[in-house]
C-alpha cells in the first residue's frame, strides 16, 4: 500500500515537472519584419537588398534592444538605446527569410531571434574590448553615412539624369554599406564561437572593401585564436598599413590575444624552452618582436607622444554649447548628437587615414630589412 502510493507521488511530480512552465527557463524573443524597396535608376538587385537589409536590421535590432535594455547589466552598465543596438549588432544575427525581385520592387523578410540575458552577458563581455566597441560604432556610423549618401543621389538623380559619376559614388556607398554589415556578422560569428562563418564574413567585407581595415584587424585576431600565426601576422601588417594612426592599437591587441591563447593552450612554458634563436620559426611573434624593438628605439630617440585620437580628445563644454581641447585650446563647434559626432570623427579618421597611408611603404622597407 505504501509502495502504491509513493509511486503516485511520484508520478503527480514528474506531470508537475513536465507541465508547469519553468519560471528559470531562457526567455527567446523573436522578431519577424518585411520591408519593400522600390528600386532607383541607380539601383540594381544588390543594392536593394543591401538598403533593404540595413533598414530591417535597423528596425529588429532596435526591437530587440528594448528587452536588452531593461536587464541588470545592461543598467549597470549606462548604455543608451542607441549603444545598446550597436553593441547588439556585433552580437545578435539578423536572418533573411525570404525575398523577391522583379528587376523594380525588391521585398524581404527577416527575422532576429536571440535571448535577451544572453544578449545583455554578450554585451557586457564586448565592452571589455574598447577597440572592438569603437570598430563596431565606426561600422554603424559607415553604414548610417552610406544610407544618407545613396538618398542623397537618388534625389539628385530625380531632378537630372544619372552620369557614371553618380552611378560610382553610389556604387561606393552599397560596398561601404555592405561590408559593415559583413563586419558586423563576423562580429557577431565570433561571439558565438563559429570561427568559420566569422572568417567568411570577414572575407566577404575585405572582397567588397579590399582595403578595410576593420576586417582584416578582427580577422587577424581570429587567426591567433585558432594559431593560425602565419596568416594572422600577414593581416596585422595589412590592417597597420591601411590604418597607420591605429597601428599600436593593432598591434597590442593582436599581442594580447596571443598571449592569452598561448596560456589557454598551455604552452606558455614551451615558448619560453624554445632556444633563443628558433623563436623566429613563429612569423607572428617575428612580427611583434619587430614592432617592440621599434617602440624601444623611439623611447631611446626620446620621440615626442602622438596625438590624442579624435574620439578622445580631453574637452570642456563652452559657454556657447561648443567644446575646447584642453591640450590645444583649439575650440570646436557644438555638436547634434553622438550619431553626428560619430560621422564627424569619422570623415576626420578616412582624411588622416590618408595622408598617413602615403607614408607606409618607407616603414614596411624598413621593417623587411631587419
Amino acid at each position: 500500500m505504501m509502495k502504491s502510493s509513493l509511486m503516485r507521488i511520484t508520478l503527480i511530480y514528474i506531470l508537475l515537472f513536465l507541465f508547469i512552465p519553468n519560471s528559470t527557463s531562457a526567455e527567446i524573443k523573436t522578431f519577424v519584419k518585411e520591408y519593400t524597396y522600390q528600386a532607383s535608376d541607380l539601383d540594381n538587385r544588390n543594392s536593394c537588398k543591401a538598403i533593404a537589409t540595413e533598414q530591417l536590421k535597423r528596425e529588429l535590432l532596435e526591437q530587440l534592444g528594448t528587452y536588452v535594455e531593461s536587464k541588470t547589466v545592461v543598467k549597470d552598465s549606462q548604455l543608451d538605446k542607441d549603444e545598446i543596438t550597436t553593441l547588439t549588432a556585433g552580437v545578435v544575427q539578423v536572418v533573411v527569410m525570404d525575398e523577391k525581385w522583379d528587376g523594380k520592387v525588391y521585398w524581404l523578410k527577416a527575422q532576429v531571434k536571440a535571448d535577451p540575458d544572453e544578449v545583455a552577458a554578450s554585451i557586457d563581455k564586448l565592452r571589455n574590448d574598447e577597440q572592438l566597441v569603437h570598430d563596431l560604432e565606426e561600422a554603424r556610423a559607415e553604414a548610417a553615412q552610406a544610407m544618407e549618401e545613396a538618398e542623397d543621389l537618388r534625389q539628385q538623380l530625380a531632378q537630372a539624369t544619372a552620369d557614371k559619376q553618380k552611378q560610382e559614388q553610389y556604387n561606393e556607398a552599397m560596398n561601404q554599406l555592405v561590408a559593415a554589415d559583413y563586419f558586423e556578422r563576423g562580429s557577431a560569428f565570433t561571439a558565438a564561437g563559429n570561427y568559420g562563418a566569422a572568417a567568411s564574413a570577414y572575407n566577404n567585407a575585405i572582397i567588397v572593401e579590399p582595403e578595410y581595415a576593420k576586417a582584416y584587424i578582427n580577422r587577424s585576431i581570429l587567426y591567433v585564436q585558432l594559431g593560425i600565426y602565419d596568416k594572422a601576422a600577414n593581416d596585422l601588417r595589412m590592417a597597420a598599413s591601411l590604418n597607420p594612426g591605429k597601428e599600436e592599437t593593432y598591434y597590442t591587441r593582436v599581442e594580447h590575444k596571443k598571449r592569452v591563447r598561448e596560456l589557454d593552450v598551455g604552452v606558455a612554458r614551451q615558448i619560453k624552452a624554445v632556444k633563443q634563436g628558433a623563436k623566429y620559426s613563429d612569423p607572428l611573434q617575428k612580427l611583434l618582436d619587430w614592432k617592440r624593438e621599434e617602440r624601444r628605439k623611439a623611447s631611446i630617440r626620446g620621440m615626442p607622444e602622438k596625438s590624442i585620437p579624435i574620439h578622445a580628445e580631453p574637452i570642456r563644454i563652452t559657454a556657447t554649447g561648443g567644446s575646447v581641447n584642453k591640450e590645444t585650446g583649439t575650440s570646436r563647434p557644438v555638436l547634434k548628437g553622438k550619431a553626428e559626432q560619430r560621422r564627424q570623427a569619422l570623415r576626420k579618421e578616412r582624411e588622416l587615414r590618408r595622408k598617413q597611408r602615403k607614408k607606409a611603404p618607407e616603414r614596411e622597407r624598413e621593417r623587411d630589412k631587419k
